[in-house]
């Protein structure tokens, strides 16, 4: 069982309610992004910790592994990405990030760390 973080931001309410996290196979300029390209690693029973504004607000279980589909939301997008149906649960005390710093650095990997030494995200 591996774990993952993802930073969701204004979409972590829809993707909440709906069970889900999905990100675009490209951004805007046509790059691909390795951070998105990882939801591709994500397997049936591996966990996702959700980050939001500096806190982790819950933590999922891949009810499924990830597949290439279109964003299941009201949007009407032709544009198919990574999915991955989670059965999520919201943490009772989110977790603050910069108060538990010094006790989660040493865990970072130095390569495409999910957070910077200041407590802050990298995507």
């Amino acid at each position: 069982m591996k774990s993952f973080l993802v930073m969701q931001g204004h979409t972590y309410e829809e993707e909440k309610e709906m069970g889900f996290i999905w990100a675009a196979k490209k951004d805007r300029s046509g790059m691909s992004s390795h951070s998105w390209q990882r939801l591709t690693e994500v397997k049936k029973g591996d966990l996702v910790f959700h980050y939001v504004s500096g806190r982790i607000l819950a933590v999922s279980v891949a009810k499924a592994s990830c597949k290439i589909a279109h964003r299941p939301s009201n949007d009407q997008q032709d544009e198919k990405g990574y999915y991955v149906e989670l059965d999520y649960h919201e943490l009772d005390v989110s977790l603050h990030i910069q108060s538990h710093l010094d006790t989660i650095l040493p865990f970072l990997p130095i390569k495409y760390s999910p957070f910077q030494l200041n407590g802050h995200g990298n995507q």
